[in-house]
């Protein structure tokens, strides 16, 4: 059984180092920069539920590069990768509810995925939930959650 988690494990990190590569042109001599080719490798690990690889096709589809720019299906992955507690997702996330991009705009979600984000140390979701608590979006104004 370990055996197999390593495996699954070295798959997912296998297709995510790829995708790395084909989307920073990463490797000296190695692959030119390919944004389709990354989304290939990304969604390959993204399916398999690497939660970085959720990520990052979750930016390639918001952003339209590699795939048909799609806010849904952006916001579809960022929210899969987001749910496993990834907290540079949960951020992204939180980002997403707070200006109304790619979603209907909620302070009180943006809220609940910047204190996920920030509860696991994420520095700018701290940062950002203490101004929502001071200002009182989506949240009831605190000057002492703001300061927390």
């Amino acid at each position: 059984m370990a055996l197999l988690r390593e495996l699954i494990s070295s798959k997912f990190s296998f297709n995510y180092h790829c995708s790395s590569c084909y989307s920073q042109n990463a490797v000296p001599n190695g692959p030119l920069q390919s944004y389709v080719e990354a989304a290939k490798f990304f969604g390959t690990a993204a399916d398999q539920g690497y939660d970085e690889a959720q990520r990052d096709l979750g930016n390639l589809y918001l952003s339209g590069r590699g795939v048909m720019c799609c806010d849904i299906e952006g916001a579809r992955w960022m929210k899969k990768a987001a749910d496993q507690g990834f907290a540079p997702a949960q951020m992204e996330l939180a980002n997403l509810f707070r200006c109304g991009c790619s979603v209907k705009q909620n302070y009180a979600k943006a809220a609940l995925w910047f204190k996920k984000a920030a509860i696991q140390g994420f520095i700018g979701a701290q940062y950002t939930l203490g101004i929502i608590c001071a200002a009182g979006c989506g949240v009831k104004m605190s000057n002492v959650g703001a300061v927390r």
